[in-house]
């Protein structure tokens, strides 16, 4: 397992623990896994601007978008490149999305707790082993247009994100929200690049689309506060969620430091 540094800043919140970074990095091409994670956009310390988001990340080089749902699942994808804001996809075949979501779609917090922690009252604990979830995906069926998003696709997503936020508002989160202690249990999950078409990421001032060719295997609207999952066939990804749709919790990016320079 890789040893990877990282830094969490005083206020921002904890989404990934260090058992969940080395697992991750062992999945990096391997000139980065063992480079020092920096936090370089997070929700609740830089805010919900797409304006700040691409100021803050725009010539970073490559890194890992991570989201946690409302409900606890995290999950999220390698950008290969930098993330910008264009009218075209970009990205490599290095990419791959992953998901900690469990199998089983009822699953309890002390399904995923290890056994030390059954049977205690888990408001009162913190550990780090948080299931993940996703987002929705649109249509992208005209592969022959690699390079932008159909004006269909943008009004889909549209569309669902002008949905009434009221009963996702209301879901409790099952597990807790902080993740402080290690777990002995890894319920990773990563699907990298099937080779079967180029649609790798699309950002622009509205959305975040990662993968494409029918549907996305990660969409987040520009306000970071919902998203959406399908399965996918740039990763040969299922839902990386357990429900196509979902509120946002957290959204960070890490951007991977070079100390050697």
């Amino acid at each position: 397992m890789w040893a990877t540094s990282f830094d969490i800043p005083n206020g921002a919140r904890q989404v990934l623990n260090e058992q969940m970074i080395n697992e991750i990095s062992s999945y990096l091409p391997i000139v980065l896994a063992l480079r020092r994670w920096q936090l370089s956009y997070c929700t609740k310390l830089h805010g919900i601007s797409f304006g700040s988001f691409y100021r803050l990340v725009s010539e970073k080089g490559p890194s890992i978008l991570v989201v946690r749902d409302s409900d606890g699942v995290i999950f999220g994808a390698f950008i290969s490149e930098s993330i910008r804001n264009s009218t075209s996809y970009y990205g490599t075949g290095e990419m791959f999305v992953f998901t900690y979501r469990m199998e089983r779609s009822d699953c309890e917090v002390s399904d995923i707790l290890s056994p030390i922690y059954k049977n205690t009252d888990y408001t009162n604990i913190k550990h780090s082993t948080c299931i993940c979830r996703m987002v929705y995906c649109d249509d992208l069926s005209d592969q022959s247009n690699t390079n932008s998003l159909k004006s269909g696709d943008k009004s889909f997503l549209n569309k669902l994100s002008e949905k009434n936020l009221a009963d996702n508002c209301s879901k409790s989160e099952k597990v807790p929200n902080n993740v402080n202690e290690e777990s002995n249990i890894s319920q990773i999950k990563v699907f990298p690049w099937s080779g079967k078409n180029c649609f790798y990421i699309y950002s622009d001032s509205n959305h975040i689309a990662v993968g494409g060719g029918g549907s996305y295997a990660l969409a987040i609207d520009a306000d970071f506060l919902r998203g959406w999952s399908s399965p996918c066939v740039t990763f040969d990804s299922p839902c990386l969620s357990r429900n196509e749709d979902f509120i946002i919790s957290a959204f960070q990016v890490w951007t991977l430091a070079d100390d050697s320079m």
